[in-house]
């Protein structure tokens, strides 16, 4: 599995961008992705052509930090991705620019 965590940059002096970039991510995955806390964004994926698409579009916009866990997750899923746990999760707040 792969678990996404995408933190806005700079947001204690921007807007919050978490609306309008949930939005923009409907056309790159299936997958759901949610706020997780403040200005973060997460989410469960299992293909890997989405995860570089999601991340990607995050990455070209220079508004964002993007990690990504590879690896194992707690079974079953969660309703939201927000309560998941498992080593994938962990892997994924180790944020890359």
């Amino acid at each position: 599995m792969y678990v996404m965590t995408i933190d806005q940059r700079g947001s204690s002096t921007d807007i919050d961008r978490v609306p309008e970039f949930l939005d923009g991510l409907r056309p790159f995955s299936s997958a759901r992705f949610e706020r997780s806390v403040g200005d973060e964004v997460q989410g469960v994926l299992d293909e890997p052509a989405a995860v570089v698409d999601v991340a990607l579009h995050a990455l070209r916009s220079g508004l964002w930090y993007v990690g990504i866990g590879v690896g194992p997750v707690n079974l079953p899923l969660t309703a939201s991705p927000r309560e998941g746990s498992g080593p994938a999760f962990v892997a994924a707040r180790q944020r890359c620019v």
